[in-house]
């Protein structure tokens, strides 16, 4: 019993020296952690995907429209763009021209600003979609220098 005492002891002064040593680093205490936070400004000025990449879709006359309003700052990537069977099976997309864009990550790349609206004939598609859903992919950045992750979003046809 006085050897698991002793060993309680020395566990306790070790975490008093490591939180003396820790509140002594940042002079302030808890201010240590709050730099963690405070300090990345990206993080707070960077907008949640669903709002940089406002998207909305619908049918309408036995075609899919997608479209997406942009917020200012934002992009998306051309060839993040594609539209898939719940089989996996890509389904071509025809794109409006977008604009060319030197990305630090990927080159040269392809892009759209402000808003894009793509149109897909659901009366061409074959028995592929028999469970009648899609699978819309995406990916955009901010000009701030943060990359979403790609998106993902299942679209109900029928």
């Amino acid at each position: 019993m006085k050897g698991d005492a002793e060993v309680v002891r020395m566990m306790i002064t070790i975490g008093l020296i490591l939180l003396a040593a820790l509140v002594g680093v940042s002079g302030k205490g808890a201010s240590f952690f709050e730099g963690w936070s405070s300090s990345n400004d990206l993080a707070q000025d960077i907008l949640p995907v669903d709002r940089a990449f406002a998207r909305s879709d619908y049918l309408h006359e036995g075609q899919l429209h997608v479209n997406w309003r942009i917020e200012s700052g934002y992009y998306l990537y051309q060839k993040r763009l594609k539209l898939s069977t719940s089989s996996g099976r890509d389904l071509t997309l025809v794109l409006p021209e977008g604009l060319p864009f030197q990305d630090e990550y990927f080159g040269d790349v392809i892009i759209y600003r402000s808003e894009l609206s793509v149109v897909f004939d659901v009366d061409r598609m074959d028995r592929d979609l028999e469970d009648g859903k899609v699978l819309l992919e995406y990916q955009g950045c901010a000009d701030a220098g943060y990359c979403y992750p790609p998106q993902k979003h299942w679209i109900a046809l029928w």
